[in-house]
């Protein structure tokens, strides 16, 4: 993602001089500009183990990479990085209470839009529109077309995201179109929508509507009405597979219904933003804004956490790849007379890649060795890992790494 910054940064001096009280006025402008790029690449966005059997010992691999935009230049030389593992699931229930681990964040392209979290002290977050048109499809349309306030954050691999969205699109005045629902986005003209609307072709009727668009095309269409301004929405990625469900009591789920095309969307890349937005695509100046309040969002609830179960190991040592720190796995096995035993380490990885020694990459392993399920461990499982390296049941885990920048290194000017 490319962004540009332009600061204005203004001096002013007055000057009193004598009982006259002349005064003199002085502004000087100063323009800061700066064009951001990233630093850094990493080739993978998820890693899948499969199904896995206690004990088992497994790897998967995945190398970081200087950014061609940071080789080109010639100013700075080095990028220091940590990897932090993170649960992969993550809830948000807007009660006022931060969530650990990550949040989202607020984007509003045109600055129309409002939001309040923890409505009423009812653990709602409310997502108004402005006063004039804000949608999320735009071919050949102008770019305010774009513009949809939304709460969002960065999710790499498979994901599966959950909300309850309360609205009433139905009783909008007028033939407008007007949403509450969950947005992934890689671009303008890449996403992927699940949210709840009204078709009066449908009854009419309040209505659950899935959307996929590429290169600012619809690709994909499914609805199903519903009858209901309250509904649970469930959003599901595997590859470039997109799935859509809904529920009027979030215990029976529904897959929405394909009506046009297919739910398969490779424009949408390896780390988009996924969350929830509102949408008004009322072109009248000074019309009435559409409000969706949202419960939860909910992301990746079918799996349980596994990340301290995980190491990340670099053990190239080419090019300066001593600098750089492994996180050795829980499990250290048995050598010669030694038994085997559980120990816990810092989880976190750190490694630098630097220009100057033509240290471009690092290729880091992810050691996954698999503990047994508790209540079925086997006697050659040693007595240190038997209480805390255990999994609770059979069932999905998971664990999300993050690979952060920590510093630049410039060249002495």
């Amino acid at each position: 993602m490319k962004k540009k910054i332009l600061l204005g940064l203004g001096a002013m001096l007055a000057v009193v001089a004598g009982v006259a009280a002349l005064s003199a006025f002085e502004a000087h402008v100063i323009n800061v500009t700066a064009h951001i790029e990233n630093a850094l690449n990493v080739d993978n966005y998820g890693l899948d183990f499969g199904t896995v059997f206690p004990q088992e010992n497994l790897f998967e691999n995945f190398t970081v990479s200087l950014s061609d935009s940071f080789v080109l230049q010639n100013e700075a030389t080095e990028v220091d990085y940590k990897i932090v593992q993170k649960p992969k699931h993550w809830r948000d229930e807007f009660d006022g209470i931060a969530p650990l681990h990550r949040s989202l964040a607020w984007i509003d392209p045109d600055n129309n839009g409002s939001y309040t979290e923890n409505a009423g002290n009812n653990g709602l977050l409310i997502i108004t529109t402005g006063n004039d048109e804000e949608d999320l499809f735009g071919a050949n349309e102008q770019p305010h077309d774009w513009t949809a306030p939304r709460k969002m954050m960065r999710i790499g691999g498979n994901f599966t995201i959950e909300t309850k969205v309360t609205a009433n699109p139905l009783a909008y005045p007028g033939n407008d179109y007007q949403s509450g629902g969950i947005l992934v986005y890689e671009s303008d003209g890449n996403v992927v929508r699940l949210e709840l609307t009204a078709f009066t072709g449908l009854g009419p009727s309040n209505a659950v509507y899935m959307e996929s668009q590429k290169g600012a095309s619809k690709t994909g269409k499914g609805w199903n009405a519903v009858g209901s301004d309250t509904v649970y929405l469930r959003l599901s990625r595997n590859g470039d597979t997109f799935k859509g469900e809904y529920s009027l009591d979030g215990i029976a789920w529904n897959p929405v219904t394909t009506q046009e095309g297919n739910f398969e969307n490779e424009n949408i890349e390896g780390y988009p933003l996924v969350g929830v937005a509102v949408v008004d695509n009322d072109e009248l100046e000074g019309s009435v804004g559409f409000s969706a309040s949202f419960e939860y969002v909910d992301v990746n609830g079918n799996y349980q956490d596994f990340c301290k179960f995980l190491s990340k190991m670099n053990e190239d040592k080419e090019n300066g790849g001593n600098n750089d720190v492994s996180h050795p796995s829980y499990y250290v096995p048995a050598e010669n007379l030694t038994p085997a035993y559980c120990t816990t380490s810092t989880p976190e990885a750190s490694g630098i890649l630097d220009t100057t020694i033509q240290d471009f990459d690092d290729t880091w392993t992810v050691d996954l060795k698999v503990p047994p399920i508790a209540g079925y461990v086997g006697q050659d499982w040693p007595a240190s890992c038997r209480q805390d390296w255990v999994v609770p049941a059979e069932d999905d885990y998971g664990c999300d790494l993050w690979v952060e920048v920590t510093g630049i290194n410039r060249a002495p000017r």
